[in-house]
């Protein structure tokens, strides 16, 4: 399946910043890395094709 949109992080000026910005929030926060890997896994099975892996 195509993607509708490009990333936005790519197509909006500055984005990368602010998104490194929350990456660096998150990683400080304190936040287990348990739940980041789920938060990871979710992600993923969400963007992955019907019947596809999200390992």
């Amino acid at each position: 399946m195509r993607a509708r949109m490009n990333n936005p992080a790519f197509v909006l000026p500055d984005a990368m910043k602010g998104i490194g910005a929350i990456f660096k929030a998150v990683d400080q926060g304190g936040i287990s890395h348990g739940v980041t890997n789920l938060f990871n896994r979710l992600n993923a099975a969400i963007k992955e094709p019907a019947g596809t892996s999200c390992t």
